[in-house]
Parts: structure tokens; C-alpha cells; sequence
């Protein structure tokens, strides 16, 4: 099994980020450390979100995109992850409206 490596992610209009927000994560292990409903849960749901899409269901408001999608209408809706595999650069963009 690859050594996977995460090493930037950005979300946009992605759950409390109306806003496009960039985290860049350290070698090793990285601690989320913030105050209740700043989005740490998020940020976790964004990158399995990222990798895997969002599931589509019949009830999108409370599984798929409804629960997920930023509440003020952003522009954007969307990801982007930056990891190495193996030591070997990786760059992943998903686009959650078309989840492609």
C-alpha cells in the first residue's frame, strides 16, 4: 500500500467556508485545534468528500449536498487536494455540483 501524504487542501463554499480556504499541512502529524462550529469537522468531511464525492442520495438535504453546500449561496462549491503517493505529487479538483 502507497504512503500517502496530505499536503494542501482547499475548499470552497464548502460547509461554514463561504470563502475559499487553503490549509497546508506540515510533514507528519497535524492537530486541528479551534473553538466549537469553526469547521474542523469540515475540513475532514471536505477531503473524504474530495476523494470519494459526495454521495447521491434521495434525501440531498440531509446525506448529500444540502449538508454540505455553505448556507449564504457561494460561488463556488468545490475542492482541490495536493498529496504525495509514494513520494510521487498528486493533485485532485472536484467540482461538488457536477461531484466530477
Amino acid at each position: 500500500m502507497p504512503r500517502i501524504i496530505l499536503r494542501r487542501v482547499e475548499l470552497s463554499g464548502f460547509g461554514p467556508y463561504r470563502d475559499s480556504v487553503v490549509v497546508d499541512l506540515d510533514d507528519g502529524l497535524n492537530v486541528l485545534s479551534a473553538s466549537n462550529e469553526t469547521g474542523k469537522s469540515s475540513l475532514v468531511s471536505g477531503i473524504a468528500a474530495i476523494i470519494f464525492g459526495i454521495p447521491q442520495t434521495s434525501d440531498q438535504v440531509a446525506f448529500g449536498q444540502g449538508r454540505f453546500r455553505n448556507w449564504f449561496n457561494p460561488r463556488r462549491f468545490e475542492g482541490k487536494l495536493d498529496f504525495l503517493a509514494d513520494g510521487v505529487p498528486h493533485h485532485i479538483e472536484r467540482d461538488f455540483d457536477s461531484n466530477r
